[in-house]
């Protein structure tokens, strides 16, 4: 099912590198081992900074550091990326280092935030459609909590924002080889290379950044394959850069869940791995996203254009399963799913930062504005197998005889499920069944100034946001044309403050009003598109750097209330809305108790209850992390390293009111990093803990792995 990436390699290219400006004789080349600060806009790599990174771009779009920011905001380095060694899933990652961030089934936008689940298609401060679920590509990972609006526009989500760092071309020589082994036959290798160009003044640099996955799994096959090329031009005050990042996941027979007892607890009644979809099922995600960034340093100001287009194709084929099983006759009713769709999205986006005097008062200043719009063609068709009925928000499909439409959880063969005339695979025929275009634009200022010298800091945001929508259903033989046109805007502020007790001991708060239309093509029990999410958000925080630098983190309390808010429900098939109210509190702690050893732990709390006091869907209450990794520093053993790790989930709790029980997982790591090669075994669910990951039901749930072990192994020239 690979396809040739270069198929989608855009012209872009071509006129972007024509774009640059003629190269003057070089100064010295910097030294090997130096990063070079792009501008304001950019940090700089994370590799090689430990667990622990000082600054960040998210929070005001500009680097600064993250103590001085009214916010709480998390970054992950590529060094602890790199430690946790994970099946290409982000949760997996975050879960250590970000409170409330449990893993989520969704591998890709959709994670757990502030005990509720949000979308967060973010990368490199600009909004995507489909970010690649390809962590080779990826320098750190920052998460924004709170009120994000006036820096991000539309469709930002309420809970927190989580902004995908991209690696970017450096200078300095640097080429990487990992491979990875693992249980289930796992097989991974991956390349990154960067350098200044060969035989080219040291203003021009490139990266590439390769990786092929083959992973037959406890849940079915998922291959993964990933291309980035990256050119840069940066000198003096002009940066110019050009990425491109083409990934494709295909996964085969993947288990799609098991079954919720009345009690919530995941019932497996024919054995752990037992496979629920036929061997033909399988979903093919192909992404390819082409981004200019043109940054330009003016005196004290800086302006950054981006510009982003993607396009992603994916097909999907496959069982589910359609309500409650039956624990008694041990049947599940299962529905035929079909779907193709092509998805172009585009953004162009200019940030402006820099600062001026105001009445003897200086104030720093971050203006911006965005365009998105967003084409998406969708033939999708699902299929009740017990009655032959078309069902589902976009069917077009019918079938004229019944089917087999159940299966036996205890001895399951859906490769016997089939409809009468198809004997190897359903296949109903594919037809244009619906167009969804969405355009969004969003214009952005905040400034920052000095209210008392050294001590209060404020600042002050502002953003108007407004999108439109169309839903085209287009007809077949049967139905009739639907059209449905939506608009909707707002406009949101936000005002923070900072306190410094000291340099290293700061006090945070802010207040602000919240504002994302929901998907364009998403559909209520009603038939309705879900209205804007709106709301307001407080938070008050304490940061603090203490003990020398060897003790960072910060505690943060937090209440967020939302109308309009909408998740979605695979037991009634749409989304369901509600307003919440939630309030939490979160703990993140970095601390190096001895040279060598660092810990990294999280707990957060919250009470997530819509109208009544009812229970929100997919909302929990309580997680916590604890993460330690002690390095030998000198000795024999010099290079040595140990980690382990142990995570908590509260109970996930559903509208229909069969809730998930919570869980605890321990995992462990052990490895040598030297100076040009580095190993490293890790262990994951030592407990071999049975629990329902999360989903986007009650009864079609997202049983948990087995332990399974993993090998890297790393080469650096």
């Amino acid at each position: 099912m690979t396809r040739n990436p270069a198929r989608l390699v855009p012209p872009a290219l071509v006129l972007a590198l024509a774009a640059l400006p003629a190269a003057t004789p070089p100064p010295a080349a910097p030294p090997p081992a130096e990063t070079v600060q792009l501008s304001a806009f950019e940090v700089r790599s994370t590799a090689g900074l430990g667990y622990r990174s000082t600054n960040t771009a998210s929070g005001t779009k500009s680097a600064r550091p993250l103590i001085d920011l009214p916010a709480s905001v998390a970054l992950v380095t590529r060094d602890f990326i790199d430690d946790m060694i994970s099946r290409q899933t982000i949760g997996d990652i975050l879960k250590y280092a970000v409170a409330g961030a449990p893993p989520s089934t969704n591998r890709n936008n959709f994670l757990q935030l502030r005990g509720q689940r949000f979308e967060s298609p973010w990368q490199d401060g600009i909004r995507v459609s489909n970010s690649p679920n390809e962590l080779s590509v990826l320098d750190s990972i920052e998460v924004l909590k709170g009120v994000n609006s006036v820096l991000y526009g539309s469709r930002v989500p309420a809970g927190g924002l989580v902004n995908r760092i991209t690696k970017k071309p450096q200078n300095a020589p640097r080429h990487t080889l990992r491979a990875q082994f693992g249980s289930y036959d796992f097989r991974r290798a991956e390349l990154d290379s960067t350098s200044a160009l060969p035989g080219a003044a040291s203003a021009f640099a490139y990266r590439v950044v390769a990786a092929k996955q083959d992973d037959p799994g406890y849940r079915g096959r998922q291959n993964q394959e990933a291309l980035a090329p990256m050119f840069q031009y940066a000198r003096g005050g002009t940066t110019v850069r050009f990425q491109y990042i083409w990934s494709e996941t295909f996964t085969a027979g993947e288990f799609p869940g098991g079954i919720a007892r009345p009690d919530g607890t995941v019932y497996l009644g024919g054995g752990r791995r037992t496979d629920y979809k036929a061997p033909w099922s399988f979903t093919r995600k192909e992404t390819g996203q082409q981004v200019f960034t043109w940054i330009q340093r003016l005196g004290d100001w800086e302006s950054r254009v981006a510009y982003m287009a993607e396009r992603t194709e994916r097909d999907d084929e496959e069982h589910r399963r359609q309500g409650a099983a039956n624990l008694v006759t041990l049947l599940s009713p299962q529905r035929y799913f079909g779907q193709t769709e092509l998805r172009r999205f585009g953004s162009l986006q200019q940030d402006i930062a820099g600062a001026y005097t105001l009445g003897g008062v200086k104030v720093l200043t971050n203006l911006g504005w965005s365009r998105n719009r967003e084409i998406l063609n969708q033939d999708r068709q699902e299929v009740d197998l017990a009655t032959g009925r078309a069902i589902g928000a976009y069917s077009r499909a019918t079938v004229a005889t019944a089917a087999q439409g159940q299966l036996n959880i205890v001895t399951p063969n859906l490769a016997n499920v089939r409809l009468p005339g198809a004997p190897d695979r359903i296949i109903l025929g594919r037809f244009n069944d619906t167009r969804t275009v969405v355009t969004g634009t969003t214009v952005y200022a905040t400034q920052s100034f000095d209210v008392v010298p050294r001590r209060l800091a404020v600042t002050l945001g502002g953003s108007y946001a407004a999108e439109k929508s169309s839903v085209h259903d287009l007809p077949d033989a049967t139905q009739r044309e639907a059209r449905r046109t939506d608009s909707s805007d707002d406009l949101v502020h936000s005002i923070a403050a900072v306190w410094s007790f000291t340099p290293r001991v700061k006090l945070f708060v802010q207040t602000g009003t919240t504002f994302s239309p929901n998907q364009a093509n998403a559909s209520t029990p009603a038939g309705l598109r879900p209205p804007p999410v709106t709301g307001r958000s407080r938070e008050a925080g304490l940061k603090f750097n203490l003990l020398e630098d060897r003790l960072w983190g910060g505690v943060t309390l937090y209440q967020l209330d939302l109308k309009g808010f909408a998740t979605f429900n695979s037991t009634v098939n749409a989304f369901v809305v509600t307003d919440t109210a939630n309030r939490g509190a979160e703990l993140e702690l970095w601390y190096e108790p001895v040279r060598g050893l660092q810990l990294i732990g999280t707990i957060f709390t919250a009470q997530v209850e819509g109208p009544g006091g009812t229970r929100v869907n997919q909302s929990f209450r309580q997680a916590s992390s604890l993460w330690a990794k002690y390095s030998v520093g000198r000795g024999a053993l010099k290079g040595l390293y140990f980690g382990a790790g142990a995570f908590h989930r509260g109970t996930l709790y559903y509208s229909t009111g069969v809730d998930a029980p919570g869980y605890t997982t321990l995992d462990a790591t052990v490895g040598y990093a030297g100076a040009r090669w580095s190993a490293a075994v890790s262990a994951r669910n030592l407990t071999d803990e049975l629990y329902n990951i999360g989903s986007t039901g009650a009864n079609n749930i997202d049983p948990s792995v087995p332990p399974t072990m993993q090998m890297s192994l790393s080469w650096r020239f």
